[in-house]
């Protein structure tokens, strides 16, 4: 049986993006190769994984090549240099407390503070205190309610019982 010029130049243009390393069949969702229907996943693996260009892949959609770059380029902007990310892992602590320093500084912007609430300027002194408590190896627990709990405990159990009230010498 003879190959018609379609199936010829399908043949040429699987062996020219090597159709063999894609996914295919069961690896694709039913809609995963209709005529000029692409599938996100699949046409970002052939450009992540396979290194496929967009002619190739909407060869293999069936679709113009502009389709499989329109399809592609939102994972374009979010995939970032890997060695951007291995510089970033390497100084995160310093980029972190450069940004922390500013925040520090902004803090203390008289402009900001005017413009702050009441409860802006809480929030910030709270979340400062905590910050100190943590530098200097304290716990950040709320003190307060423990000491009312171990008050009031002292007082339930040992009220009228000579030695153990606050301010009295055993006698």
């Amino acid at each position: 049986m003879a190959m018609t010029d379609t199936e010829t130049t399908h043949e040429a243009m699987s062996h020219a993006i090597n159709l063999e390393a894609v996914p295919t069949g069961s690896d694709l969702p039913p809609s995963g190769r209709q005529k000029g229907k692409i599938h996100l996943p699949t046409a970002w693996k052939l450009r992540l994984q396979h290194g496929l260009s967009y002619a190739e892949i909407g060869r293999y959609f069936h679709c113009h090549k502009s389709a499989a770059e329109r399809a592609c380029k939102k994972l374009e902007q979010l995939r970032l240099d890997p060695n951007h990310i291995a510089a970033f892992r390497e100084t995160k602590g310093e980029m972190l407390e450069g940004v922390q320093l500013r925040l520090v500084a902004s803090l203390v912007d008289e402009k900001k503070l005017q413009k702050a609430t009441t409860n802006q300027v809480a929030f910030a002194f709270s979340k400062v205190s905590e910050q100190l408590r943590l530098e200097r190896g304290e716990s950040t627990a709320n003190h307060a309610i423990f000491t009312k709990l171990v008050v009031a405990a002292n007082e339930q159990l040992f009220s009228g019982k000579a030695g153990h009230r606050h301010g009295q010498e055993q006698g």
